[in-house]
C-alpha cells in the first residue's frame, strides 16, 4: 500500500494527507490551481464565449430537455454546411471548365489551383482502418455483450470491432456502406470494472441515437473540409532560405494567410453553432449509458478516465526497462490510487477550459450532471463469470499490443522513428 503522512499546508496551516508518489494539495486550493497559460486575444474571446454557452447549457439542460432537437443553430449549421459542399463542388467544376476553355497558361494555372481547392474540400467518408479486427468467432462474449447493450439502447449492432492500445474508445461511421466502428482500448478495458465497461460501451454506442450534429455526415464533413482547406493555405516553413527569390516566398505566404482567415472564421462560426449541441449529445450519450450501465457504473468509468495519466506512467516504464508488463503494472497502478488522488483529480476537472473546439463539455461538468439525476440501477450487467470470460477472449491480443505500447514508448523515449 501507498504510505500516507500528514502535512501543514503552506497556505493555510492544516493539515492535509501526502501520499507517497502523488502531488499534495489542501482544499483551500494550495498546489490545485495549474497555472495559467498565456493566450491570444483571440483565443480569449473564444474561450470566454465557449464558456459562457456551456454554464447557461448546464443551467437549464434537464433530463426532458437532452433530447435531439432541431434549433435555430443547428439549422444555421446544416445550412453553413450545405454552402460549404456547394462551395467545393463549384470551385472543382468550375475550375475544371475555365482551365479546359481559356487560352492561355495563367488560365489553366488558376483553374487547375481552383479545382485543386475543390477537391481538397470534397466530402470524406472515412475507412475502415487497418488496424487488426476482433471478429465474432474469436470473441463471441465480448460480442455478445456489445449486442445487448445495443439492443438495449434500440440501436443497430455493431460491423466492425477494433482492440487497440490507446486508453480510449470511440466510435464512427464510415465508408459508402456507412459501417459502424467500434474501437475499444485494451488498455482502458483493463483498468475499468466489470459494469464500468457496459458503461463505455454503451456511451459509445449512444452516439448512434443522441443526435449529435457535428457526427453527422454533412455537417461533420464540412468541417473537415474547411480544416483541410485551411491547412493547405497556411503553408509551413519557407525552403527558399536566404536565396535572393525568398521576397517571392515571403509575399506567397502573406496572401494565402490572408486567404485563409476567412476559412478560419467560417471555420470557428460553424464550431460555434454547434457547441450548445455536441455538449448537449455528450450529455444524453452519458445519460443513455447510465440507464444501460447504472449511473454509479457512468461515473466511475469517467473517473477512470481521468485517471489516463497512469497508463502513460506504465507506457514509459515499459519502455525505458524493455517490459512487457505494462497491463500489470498498469492494474498495480490503479490498484494503488489512493481516493485523496481521485479527489485531486476531479477537482481539477472542475476548472478544465471549455473550448470551441471540443465537443466534449468538461468530464467533471458531465459526472455532477449525472449526480443531479435520478440514480438509475442499469439494465445489461456484466458478472464477474463473463467478465473473466471476454478477458480470456482478449488475452491472445495482450503480448502484442503490450510490445507495441512499450516500443512506442520507447521510440518517443529517444527520439526514434
Amino acid at each position: 500500500m501507498v504510505g500516507v503522512d500528514r502535512r501543514a499546508c503552506p497556505e493555510c496551516g492544516e493539515l492535509v494527507e501526502v501520499h507517497e508518489g502523488f502531488p499534495h494539495w489542501c482544499e483551500c486550493g494550495w498546489n490545485l490551481i495549474p497555472p495559467r497559460v498565456s493566450a491570444g486575444r483571440a483565443e480569449r474571446v473564444s474561450l470566454a464565449v465557449a464558456k459562457r454557452l456551456d454554464r447557461r447549457l448546464g443551467r437549464t439542460v434537464a433530463a426532458s430537455d437532452l433530447a435531439p432537437q432541431l434549433t435555430a443553430a443547428k439549422s444555421a449549421a446544416f445550412a453553413i454546411s450545405g454552402l460549404v459542399y456547394l462551395a467545393a463542388i463549384g470551385l472543382f467544376v468550375g475550375g475544371i471548365a475555365l482551365a479546359v476553355a481559356t487560352l492561355s497558361l495563367l488560365g489553366i494555372f488558376i483553374g487547375l489551383g481552383l479545382a485543386i481547392l475543390g477537391f481538397i474540400m470534397r466530402p470524406r467518408l472515412g475507412k475502415i482502418p487497418p488496424d487488426p479486427q476482433v471478429d465474432r468467432q474469436n470473441a463471441p462474449m465480448l460480442h455478445g455483450l456489445i449486442d445487448e447493450i445495443a439492443a438495449a439502447l434500440h440501436t443497430k449492432p455493431i460491423d466492425v470491432l477494433i482492440i487497440d492500445q490507446d486508453f480510449n474508445a470511440s466510435w464512427s461511421v464510415v465508408g459508402l456502406r456507412r459501417k459502424r466502428v467500434l474501437r475499444l482500448g485494451l488498455p482502458l478495458l483493463i483498468a475499468l470494472d466489470p459494469q464500468e465497461r457496459v458503461a463505455v460501451i454503451a456511451h459509445e454506442l449512444a452516439h448512434a441515437r443522441n443526435g449529435d450534429a457535428a457526427r453527422s455526415f454533412l455537417v461533420g464533413g464540412a468541417l473537415q473540409a474547411l480544416e483541410e482547406l485551411f491547412t493547405s493555405l497556411r503553408s509551413g516553413a519557407g525552403t527558399l532560405g536566404y536565396s535572393d527569390f525568398r521576397i517571392l516566398e515571403w509575399v506567397s505566404r502573406g496572401l494565402l494567410w490572408i486567404l485563409s482567415q476567412p476559412i478560419a472564421g467560417l471555420y470557428y462560426t460553424l464550431a460555434l453553432l454547434l457547441l450548445r449541441d455536441s455538449h448537449r449529445a455528450e450529455y444524453l450519450a452519458d445519460a443513455l449509458a447510465a440507464r444501460v450501465a447504472g449511473t454509479a457504473a457512468e461515473i466511475g468509468s469517467d473517473e477512470k478516465l481521468l485517471l489516463s495519466s497512469l497508463f502513460e506512467t506504465a507506457a514509459l516504464h515499459a519502455g525505458r526497462s524493455g517490459s512487457r508488463g505494462v497491463f500489470e503494472d498498469l492494474a498495480r497502478l490503479m490498484r494503488d490510487v489512493p481516493a485523496r488522488e481521485r479527489e485531486r483529480r476531479r477537482r481539477l476537472a472542475r476548472i478544465e477550459g471549455v473550448r470551441l473546439s471540443s465537443t466534449h463539455p468538461p468530464t467533471a461538468r458531465r459526472m455532477e450532471l449525472l449526480e443531479t439525476r435520478p440514480s438509475e440501477p442499469g439494465r445489461v450487467f456484466l458478472d464477474p463469470d463473463r467478465a473473466a470470460a471476454i478477458d480470456r477472449e482478449l488475452d491472445p491480443l495482450r503480448a502484442s499490443i503490450a510490445a507495441s505500447v512499450a516500443d512506442d514508448y520507447r521510440a518517443a523515449l529517444y527520439g526514434l522513428t
